[in-house]
């Protein structure tokens, strides 16, 4: 008896929808030495310079990055001040993420409302973030998030500013399989550069196939960076 209730368990949570699709994805992982890589455009630079190399690989359907992928242990949270609304104590903090252009088309995110981030969303740019569907169901029922200004992450810095909500996005379990999606928020990272990202490329081949290329494309920026 103990041993199929452990079975169906583990059927449904195999049925469980990720929220992304994982077929077909070669990840690595990156950690920007300081000694290098000190200034935000530094950071900036390397990152989107590895990114366009990766994608123009043979093989390669698109590439971008992450700064923690789905699944992965740690998080980051950021709370939230939404522009005309008093803060409420106790409010629950966001999972905060910060991605490269096409990290929803590499894991298969679907956009539900608004844009995608794109190059133009860079550092001189004016901040925005993209919210998942639970976020969105929270924070604002009954009511569409996308042109809504609220303050997180990078956004606090400075009391005037602001970041635009510019899209929508479907729920990712982050964390595990068997927890309800928390509530997210995406930040451009051009916007927000952190020093460890993970790269995310998806294939037309084995992924592990295209493992070589990859490392070497971003050899080809910093051939000391560590893979």
């Amino acid at each position: 008896a103990g041993a199929g209730l452990l079975i169906r368990s583990f059927e449904r949570l195999m049925a469980e929808p990720e929220g992304f699709n994982p077929r077909s994805v070669l990840t690595l992982q990156l950690s920007l030495p300081q000694s290098r890589y000190a200034k935000p455009e530094e950071r900036t630079g390397f990152v989107k310079q590895a990114i366009e190399r990766i994608a123009q690989l043979p093989g390669v359907a698109s590439a971008s990055a992450i700064s923690r992928l789905p699944l992965k242990a740690g998080a980051s949270t950021r709370s939230l001040e939404i522009q005309g609304r008093a803060t409420r104590s106790g409010e629950p903090s966001l999972d905060y993420l910060a991605i490269t252009p096409d990290y929803f088309t590499s894991l298969g995110i679907p956009l539900e409302r608004g844009r995608v981030f794109t190059e133009r969303d860079d550092r001189n740019a004016p901040r925005a973030v993209i919210v998942t569907d639970s976020a969105a169901r929270q924070f604002w029922p009954g009511e569409d998030p996308v042109g809504k200004l609220v303050k997180i992450g990078a956004c606090a810095a400075n009391e005037k500013d602001w970041c635009r909500v510019i899209g929508v996005v479907g729920d990712v379990h982050q964390h595990e399989l068997s927890a309800v999606p928390q509530p997210t928020v995406y930040v451009a990272y051009a916007q927000d550069p952190w020093p460890f990202m993970s790269v995310v490329a998806r294939t037309r081949m084995e992924p592990a196939s295209a493992a070589g290329a990859v490392e070497s494309a971003i050899h080809a920026v910093d051939k000391d960076l560590p893979v």
